[in-house]
């Protein structure tokens, strides 16, 4: 299958699990028994946790139910229950490798996992989860790129809960402000990454340079998106909780960042966001990624998770949408 399907697939499946809670109405009307039996090729037949946990659905287009529910089941093989005191939390490989955190729990596709679970009719996965990472010990927040406050206020979206989201507050908070610490430069206004750490290790940025595993430090257009995200976030929940100023903090913060991704990260001749090389590895300060030999044919993760999942981001025509729905991939 094509790239430009699965992304089709990806925009759609995205669509569709944004109406899931307007569709409890008429799920009665579907029969979830006889769904879950044509699904034969399902690991976990565990029916009776797929009707007790998820919203179900039926279209008219059997690959999109197919991945829906295959989504399912990989929540249910990840789902992991640490302790009394942790909860419940999700893994990101069937074992534990060596540069997991506590019961196996990685950063890196915590946002992804936050965006399906959110939607399971009883939120406490979810928020167990959201816990985990600020109140776990051998728990690793900032290990890989992440968008935790961003997180929480999805989680929130769906599962509304004040109180839980005003109490986790300070862990949102004290989360953002150690990104800061460690990777805030005051000279550009953004935060700086690696590709490894951005969870994109053996990228087209990282063999411009000697190590291409992890690449050099710059100023890459996913991170300081996800960046934007957490501010955006942390500024609602400042305003659920009524603190006029630290909205205003939060979103100068994230008008800055998005201004800065804007400015410096977007390629005018290439319709494309593209990292800003940073450190002494680099091929030249400051400088965009070099074009590569085809850069229609290929493009940066980085650009594309800016450009799909910040749409608000891009400067330019909206040309992710154009791309992703062509069945012809980007050629």
């Amino acid at each position: 299958m094509n790239r430009g399907k699965l992304y089709s697939w990806a925009i759609i499946f995205a669509v569709l699990s944004s109406l899931a809670p307007e569709s409890s109405a008429t799920e009665s009307h579907i029969n979830k028994d006889k769904i879950l039996q044509s699904l034969d090729w399902l690991q976990n037949q565990d029916f009776d946790w797929y009707k007790d946990n998820i919203p179900f659905l039926e279209t008219p287009d059997k690959e999109i139910d197919a991945t829906y529910y295959y989504r399912w089941e990989l929540v249910t093989r990840h789902i992991c229950y640490g302790s009394p005191a942790s909860g419940y939390s999700l893994t990101e490989f069937a074992n534990r490798p060596f540069w997991s955190g506590a019961y196996g729990a990685i950063a890196c596709p915590s946002g992804h996992q936050f965006n399906e679970i959110r939607w399971m009719h009883n939120p406490r996965v979810a928020r167990d989860y959201l816990r985990y990472w600020f109140r776990t010990k051998g728990a690793q927040p900032r290990k890989y790129s992440s968008w935790l406050a961003d997180s929480a206020w999805a989680v929130h979206q769906v599962h509304p809960n004040k109180a839980f989201i005003i109490d986790l507050f300070p862990d949102l908070v004290k989360n953002f402000k150690g990104w800061e610490a460690r990777h805030w430069v005051k000279e550009m206004n953004m935060f700086w990454q690696t590709g490894h750490d951005d969870g994109m290790e053996f990228n087209i940025n990282s063999r411009q340079t000697k190590d291409i595993l992890r690449g050099d430090r710059a100023f890459r257009p996913s991170f300081n998106s996800y960046m934007w995200a957490d501010a955006t976030a942390l500024a609602k929940i400042s305003a659920l909780d009524e603190d006029k100023e630290l909205e205003k903090e939060y979103l100068a913060i994230a008008a800055n960042l998005k201004k800065q991704i804007q400015e410096k990260l977007w390629d005018p001749k290439r319709n494309f966001f593209f990292p800003c090389r940073v450190g002494r590895k680099q091929i030249k300060r400051g400088m965009l990624s070099r074009p590569t030999p085809s850069p229609t044919k290929v493009e940066s993760l980085p650009a594309i998770l800016t450009g799909v999942n910040c749409t608000a981001m891009c400067p330019g025509p909206s040309i992710y949408r154009t791309r992703a729905m062509n069945p012809r991939g980007n050629s």
